[in-house]
C-alpha cells in the first residue's frame, strides 16, 4: 500500500482477514463521529477552544464521510472554527496552527475538498517557511525536546511537509529539506547523543518534564518525544526518495544505539538513558520506567525500527521492530503497560500502530494484538448505552475530543481497524 495514497473507504469493512470486532468497531466509530460532528449537540459548549478540538474533529469527520450520519461539509466547518480560533496558547501536530495545517492537508487529502486549496497553500507555505528559519537559526549544544521531537518539533513538522509534497505542495521543500539536514545532524553517533538533555529540576517541585532524570539529564528514546520520532521521520522520508548528505548513515547509527539499550531480560526499552549511564555505558540499578506506549514506550521505538529497516532495505532491523511489537501478544492486553484507551499512552495508539505495521508487513501476530488492543477499547462499548464508551476513562468527566489524549483519536483507530488503515496515521509518524 502506498502509505500517502488518498484513501476515503470507511464505508468498506476489511476484508483481508476476519477481525472479529470489526462490525462493533465500525458501528461505535460512527456513534463517535455523529457525536463530535453534530452542528446541534452541546459538545462545544462544554469542551476546550476550537484550536484545540477541532483539528481532530475534522479529520475524524473527513474520515466517517460517507458512513456516519456525517454530513459532507462537516470537515471544512471544523476546519474554519479551528481558524476563526487563532492564534492559540499551545501549537503542535493536533492543535493550535500547526495541527491545523496538518489537519487540513489530512482532509483535503482524504476527502479532496477544493475549498480548502488556498488554506492549504497557505498553511504549508507558512509551516515551510517557519521550520527552515528555525533551522537555520538554531545555535551549537543541546537541542530542547520541543525543538526536535514529534510533537511540537522537527520531527513532526518535517512529516507534515513531507505528507504536503507527496500530495504535490511545492511549497514545503525549504523547510522539508532543513528538517532532514536537522534530523541528521541530531542523529549521527556521538559519545553524548546530540538529543540529551541535560538535568533539569523544576522550580515548583513538580517531576522533570518527559521524565528527564533530575540528577544527570536523559536521552529520551520514544516515538512522541524521543529518539524514535526523528529516526521515523528520516527513514519514512528515505522510503520516499528523499535523502541528504548523511541521512543514511544518521538512520543506521540511531537504530544500533535504540537496540544498544534494549533490556534482554523483558525486552522493552526505557524511556529514557540517564547521563550516568551514557556516562557508564551501561544501565544503572534505578533505570528510567518502561512501557507499551506508542508515545514513550516499546511500540512507537519498534515501529520506527521496523521504518528504519524498511528504508535501509535491512530486513535485520524490520524483523528486531516486527518482532518486538509481536510480543505484546504474549501479554494478556490488561498487563500491557498502557493507560485508558486514547492513542497517547493508551490502547489506541497500540492498536493504530500494529495496525500500519501490519499493513506494511503482515504478520499474524500483529493480527492478534490489533484484535486485542480493539477489545479492550471496546469493552465498555453497549449499544443500549453508547456514553460509556465516551466517558471510557471511567471518570466523571468524559474523554476530550482531540487526537491525542481523546475521542477523535479513538474513533480513527477503531475506523481503521474495521477499514483498513488510512492517511491521518502519518500525524503519528508510524507511516
Amino acid at each position: 500500500m502506498d502509505v500517502d495514497q488518498p484513501r476515503n473507504d470507511v464505508g468498506t469493512l476489511a476484508s483481508n482477514r476476519f477481525k472479529p470486532f470489526a462490525s462493533i468497531a465500525y458501528e461505535a466509530a460512527n456513534l463517535i463521529a455523529e457525536y463530535l460532528t453534530d452542528p446541534d449537540d452541546t459538545w462545544a459548549s462544554t469542551d476546550s477552544a476550537s484550536w484545540l478540538t477541532s483539528p481532530g474533529v475534522a479529520v475524524l469527520a473527513a474520515r466517517s464521510c460517507g458512513s456516519a450520519q456525517t454530513p459532507q461539509y462537516a470537515p471544512v466547518r471544523h476546519l474554519q472554527d479551528a481558524i476563526s480560533s487563532l492564534p492559540s496558547s499551545q501549537d503542535s501536530i493536533f492543535c493550535g496552527t500547526f495541527g491545523t495545517v496538518a489537519a487540513a492537508l489530512v482532509v483535503q487529502a482524504t476527502v479532496e475538498e477544493p475549498r480548502l486549496n488556498s488554506t492549504v497553500r497557505s498553511g504549508v507555505r507558512w509551516l515551510s517557511d517557519r521550520l527552515d528559519v528555525a533551522m537555520r537559526a538554531r545555535a551549537e549544544g543541546a537541542v530542547p525536546v520541543r525543538e526536535y521531537d514529534s510533537i511540537t518539533g522537527l520531527a513532526g513538522m518535517g512529516r507534515v511537509l513531507l505528507f504536503a509534497q507527496t500530495q504535490g505542495q511545492s511549497m514545503a521543500e525549504p523547510g522539508l529539506r532543513s528538517a532532514l539536514e536537522m534530523a541528521t545532524v541530531l542523529l549521527r553517533r556521538g559519545e553524548i547523543p546530540a538529543w540529551w538533555q541535560p538535568p533539569h529540576e523544576p522550580s515548583d517541585g513538580r517531576p522533570p518534564p518527559f521524565g528527564i532524570d533530575r540528577i544527570s539529564g536523559s536521552a529520551l528514546l520514544g516515538m512522541a518525544h524521543g529518539v524514535a520520532g526523528p529516526l521515523a521521520f528520516l527513514s519514512v522520508a528515505m522510503k520516499a526518495g528523499l535523502e541528504v548528505d548523511g541521512q543514511r548513515e544518521a538512520i543506521r547509527d540511531a537504530t544500533d544505539w535504540i537496540l544498544g539499550w534494549r533490556d534482554q531480560q523483558d525486552r522493552l526499552w526505557p524511556v529514557g538513558v540517564t547521563g550516568r549511564e551514557l556516562r557508564d555505558r551501561r544501565p544503572n540499578s534505578d533505570p528510567h520506567p518502561k512501557g507499551h506506549q506508542w508515545c514513550v514506550g516499546m511500540v512507537g521505538i519498534a515501529q520506527a525500527l521496523h521504518l528504519a529497516g524498511l528504508a535501509l532495505h535491512d530486513r535485520g532491523t524490520v524483523d528486531h521492530g516486527i518482532e518486538a511489537l509481536a510480543t505484546l501478544g504474549g501479554l494478556p492486553s490488561s498487563e500491557w503497560a498502557v493507560n485508558g484507551p486514547a492513542i497517547c499512552c493508551g490502547y489506541a495508539g497500540v492498536l493504530q500502530t500494529v495496525l500500519v505495521a501490519a499493513s506494511t508487513t503482515p504478520d499474524e501476530r500483529l493480527d492478534a494484538v490489533a484484535d486485542a488492543a480493539a477489545e479492550k477499547i471496546l469493552e465498555r462499548w453497549d449499544a443500549e448505552q453508547p456514553s460509556r464508551l465516551i466517558r471510557a476513562r471511567g471518570a466523571r468527566q468524559p474523554l476530550d475530543a482531540t487526537i491525542l489524549t481523546g475521542m477523535s483519536g479513538i474513533g480513527l483507530a477503531l475506523y481503521d481497524y474495521a477499514c483498513g488503515p488510512s492517511l491521518w496515521s502519518s500525524l503519528l509518524l508510524v507511516q
